[in-house]
């Protein structure tokens, strides 16, 4: 596939961040690479829950319904990663500016052009030029607070070449505006070229913003470039009328609200459609089916027998009615084993994932919710749960209840097309909500009476009550013995306000 290189295999699947979304969700960013020794790449990842009983969360008051209700996975495609360099050469073919521009030069060919194929790709130039700005800033914040004075004389050098870069695949991009007015090309198509020209210049202004809070650092001439670049790009939205411009004293809510619409129009060329069936849902029926059969042929054979054996009688009477009521008892017994069955060894669901652009499945992905006892935990998974926890906790297992989310994801790279060609992987973003687990927190504010010798008197000080939400997570990647597993550990700190911080002790060694 073009722009792929090297080999990899799907050990490369890593857990690129675990820590907080917002006050109310805790989110976790993994990568699956596509180009893999495999043909079909297989993840599985394990989420461990370790909750505090206090919090009355339990298989009685948390069942897989709320559970999913309060999980948010996002699929999406990664970002292809292309240097500005790439992206302005004529000669880069996988250049989103140069598929636009073939696109529009078909036109001197036909009367018709590809509207959609347009969008998508102005959506997908946004992107791109995205990350090449944050690779950028990266690189070169990194290099300005680097002790070594040459490697910061060259940070500021290739500030300005960065800065002229990005201009001329921003220029680029603006160029094509103009040829959008023909009536080969439906209004919305130019519309969408406005939008993504607003979020590229709300991009350029950022990165520049961004890189100013650095000014220390910056030569005389990068900071002129960088306020230069900030206040050409206010004045540019305000000659094209756009609605994004900040202004002091003012709330700015509509800057913000229509900036993330800015951003996930842009980003929605790359998430990607999911259709869930759940599994026990479609065999329940069968099963309830076989249940029913089984019960009545136990009805029936027990009438038959019966007929034969004992006349009409009050005996046959008191037989009918016993083989009726054992065959209700038959039938009930069946779906609780199933239900039991299917609780440990069926998925809750079966996902589809679907690329928008082409309709094509790409690959699935099951899920599974359920509570654990003590002895159903992996010993890897408890060891790794205890490593850090306080002495005062010598019986912790019995204050706390676990909860266990899978994730199965199964890959099928080679049905990709179109702006699959141009990614090696897919991003699973899963966030989990917080708010179920605060309704029985205590209040969070507390006041500690104690002396102060030095007053020698008696105050008290604020202090904020919080608990504890111990989470292991375990990526396994390959099949069978080939199997490698990785492991992340997180440690939620919350309270009734929200999640106050997430921390990641590191894990020592797990082996028995």
């Amino acid at each position: 596939m073009p722009g792929r290189s090297g080999k990899r295999t799907a050990e490369n699947a890593l857990i690129q961040r675990a820590g907080e979304h917002d006050p109310f969700q805790f989110e976790v960013k993994i990568e699956y690479p596509f180009q893999t020794m495999d043909k079909k790449p297989h993840f599985f990842l394990e989420m461990f829950f370790f909750l505090p009983i206090s919090l009355g969360v339990n298989k009685l008051t948390y069942d897989s319904n709320r559970f999913y209700s309060d999980i948010h996975d996002y699929l999406r495609y990664k970002t292809p990663h292309m240097t500005f360099k790439q992206i302005i050469s004529s000669k880069f073919e996988n250049s989103p500016l140069n598929k636009i521009k073939n696109i529009l030069s078909s036109a001197d060919e036909s009367d018709s052009i590809d509207g959609n194929l347009l969008v998508k790709e102005s959506k997908i130039f946004a992107m791109i030029f995205r990350r090449a700005l944050t690779d950028q800033f990266e690189r070169i914040h990194k290099s300005l607070c680097s002790q070594d004075l040459i490697q910061r004389k060259d940070a500021n050098t290739q500030l300005l070449k960065s800065i002229s870069e990005a201009n001329a695949a921003c220029e680029g991009f603006r160029a094509f505006q103009s040829q959008l007015i023909t009536p080969a090309l439906s209004v919305e198509v130019a519309q969408t070229f406005r939008q993504i020209d607003e979020l590229l210049s709300l991009s350029l202004e950022g990165y520049a913003l961004q890189l100013l809070g650095d000014e220390a650092r910056l030569s005389a001439e990068g900071r002129a470039a960088l306020a230069a670049l900030a206040a050409h790009e206010v004045a540019y939205r305000r000659a094209r009328d756009y609605e994004t411009l900040a202004q002091a004293g003012q709330t700015n809510e509509g800057y913000i609200y229509r900036h993330a619409l800015l951003k996930k129009l842009a980003a929605s060329v790359l998430f990607l459609e999911q259709q869930r069936v759940n599994i026990a849902k479609r065999l329940e029926p069968i099963a309830f089916s076989v249940a029913a059969a089984v019960s009545m042929a136990f009805a029936t054979m027990v009438t038959f027998i019966s007929a034969r054996l004992a006349p009409v009688s009050w005996t046959l009477f008191v037989v009918l009615v016993l083989s009726y009521v054992a065959k209700d008892r038959i039938k009930e017994s069946f779906r609780a084993v199933f239900r039991t069955w299917a609780d440990r060894h069926l998925s809750d669901h079966k996902v589809r994932v679907i690329d928008p652009n082409t309709r094509r499945p790409i690959g699935w992905f099951e899920q599974k919710f359920r509570f654990y006892d003590l002895d159903e935990i992996p010993p890897e998974v408890r060891r790794i749960r205890a490593q850090g926890s306080s002495n005062l906790l010598i019986d912790r297992e019995a204050t706390e209840q676990v909860f266990r989310y899978a994730k199965i994801t199964t890959l099928e790279p080679q049905r990709l097309e179109g702006i699959g060609e141009r990614v090696d992987g897919l991003t699973d973003i899963i966030r989990v909500g917080m708010w179920r687990f605060m309704r029985r927190m205590d209040e969070p504010h507390r006041t500690i009476l104690c002396f102060d010798e030095a007053r020698d008197a008696l105050t008290s000080l604020d202090a904020v009550r919080s608990y504890h939400i111990n989470v292991v997570l375990r990526l396994k990647t390959g099949h069978g013995a080939a199997a490698q597993a990785r492991y992340r550990k997180l440690r939620v700190i919350l309270n009734r306000g929200g999640i106050m911080r997430v921390e990641e002790p590191e894990i020592g060694p797990i082996s028995g």
